[in-house]
């Protein structure tokens, strides 16, 4: 028989961000948090409801007034007590407030503590809590979604799945081993390399899902500069740079000939980053090249033009070159 976990301490912070704005939140979760709101709102607060109330200082006199809500545990974020006071949202108001809860039997909440009481009371796993803090983090729409599929538990319940099939794997070899002397196609070994099959498939699908979601919350943009190019538009460009005086051998370091481009292909891809003038060796400087330098033969390209490369044509840490597998 297991005791239960033992009751933790109440812990208060300022819910909302910095700054001054039109509503701002303190939030108290622990064994104390109904009653320190209570004492605070002066009433008594019924679970999953909004109460307008005034919100008092211990002389009783009136600090603001606003909406205060208490959510009973385990129904809540951190899975313990809950309560909510929304007043309006000025730094000094709101410390006063966190001051008052405080001074009622809170203490000030580490950072990341609301969300740390919710992994160890069971409502989030650990990568849901992660994506807390991504979701909070993320620099554009598609970051904020992909943090959002992970704290609604779709990268844990794919993990899951993952542990599942690798655990039936298991179970299967170990059985396998029992029974030695069984040919392995009796004991289904055909069914054993098609599930090792899919789990290998399931965990690739799964690196390059966690890799896709790191770049979003790195932040880290690659721009297409340029892809295919016709014979036509390389004789274009040949034409346009002798006009302007440059001779054949000049403009045969920078560009290949037509008929000779590996744009031609369809398989070279020329690389930029946002803000960043493109096709310049400056482009070596920036993250979106490191994370090329590193990453991009995993994905099966390779830079081109490296720095005294055999083709005479200039270092070009933009351009890149698709090699099939």
């Amino acid at each position: 028989m297991t005791s239960a976990a033992p009751a933790r301490d109440t812990i208060a912070a300022i819910a909302t961000a910095p700054g001054a704005g039109g509503v701002g939140i303190v939030r108290l979760s622990g064994i104390q948090a109904r009653a320190i709101a209570q004492a605070m709102a002066g009433r008594t607060l019924q679970p999953r409801h909004a109460h307008y109330v005034r919100f008092r200082d211990a002389d009783g006199e009136t600090l603001d007034d606003g909406i205060a809500l208490y959510f009973a545990g385990p129904a809540s974020y951190t899975g313990e007590d809950v309560a909510e006071l929304q007043a309006h949202g000025g730094p000094a108001l709101l410390e006063e407030l966190l001051a008052r809860a405080c001074a009622l039997g809170a203490r000030r909440a580490r950072p990341g503590e609301f969300s740390e009481r919710a992994f160890l009371e069971g409502r989030l796993d650990l990568a849901q809590a992660e994506a807390v803090a991504d979701l909070i983090a993320a620099a554009d729409a598609r970051a904020a979604r992909a943090a959002r599929r992970a704290l609604d538990g779709e990268f844990s319940r794919r993990v899951e799945a993952l542990a599942g099939d690798l655990l039936a794997v298991r179970v299967h070899v170990e059985a396998a081993i029992d029974f030695a002397d069984e040919p392995i196609d009796t004991l289904g070994g055909g069914a054993l390399r098609e599930r090792l099959r899919g789990a290998a498939e399931s965990l690739e699908a799964l690196l390059v899902a966690a890799e896709r979601g790191r770049r979003l919350r790195d932040g880290l943009v690659l721009e297409a500069i340029s892809g295919y190019r016709s014979h036509d538009y390389q004789l274009g460009i040949f034409e346009r740079k002798l006009a302007r005086g440059l001779s054949v051998d000049d403009i045969l370091t920078v560009n290949a000939a037509p008929g000779y481009s590996e744009h031609h292909s369809g398989l070279a891809l020329d690389i930029g980053a946002p803000g960043e003038p493109p096709a310049e060796e400056s482009f070596e400087l920036t993250p979106a090249f490191a994370w090329l330098h590193e990453r991009a033969g995993g994905y099966g390209f390779a830079m081109s033009y490296p720095r005294d490369n055999p083709h005479g044509i200039v270092y070009e840490p933009w351009h890149w070159r698709y090699s099939p597998a």
